[in-house]
């Protein structure tokens, strides 16, 4: 089996931070949601 690390680290890659993706695609951070708006 998968060690607890190693799980948390495909699922941190798997979804990334939200704020992350929030400063990506909202430079102002006037929004920060789990995924951006398009």
């Amino acid at each position: 089996m998968l060690s607890e690390k190693k799980k948390k680290r495909n699922r941190r890659n798997r979804f990334p931070d939200p704020e992350k993706i929030s400063d990506r695609f909202n430079p102002n951070k006037s929004a920060h949601k789990p995924f951006p708006a398009f």
